[in-house]
């Protein structure tokens, strides 16, 4: 989480002070235990909210990978890296709880 966390603040830092470009951050996530995966999430999703309402240039969060739960993940892993939408679980329903808000 540290690393996560220090790593997008010096990405969005660049981005504004040296480059005075926008930033996205997309496809990330990993296979990570349900409360660690939250508070990635919910650093990025604040993060981002955070540099909008201060007309920073952090333009938006894409994590990887949105599934349907009507289907099968995708991942010839066994699956893991995504969110599930509609929520099939406790944290997925708090990430789109965090992302609607």
């Amino acid at each position: 989480m540290e690393f996560f966390k220090q790593w997008v603040e010096a990405h969005q830092e660049a981005a504004e002070e040296e480059l005075q470009m926008p930033v996205i951050l997309e496809e990330f996530g990993g296979k990570l235990e349900d409360n660690k995966r939250y508070n990635i999430y919910k650093f990025a999703f604040e993060s981002q909210l955070a540099s909008a309402k201060r007309g920073g240039s952090f333009g938006g969060v894409m994590f990887w990978i949105l599934y349907h739960s009507d289907y099968a993940a995708l991942d010839h892993y066994g699956g893991g890296y995504g969110m599930y939408y509609p929520a099939t679980t406790s944290t997925e329903q708090a990430v789109h709880d965090l992302v609607i808000s």
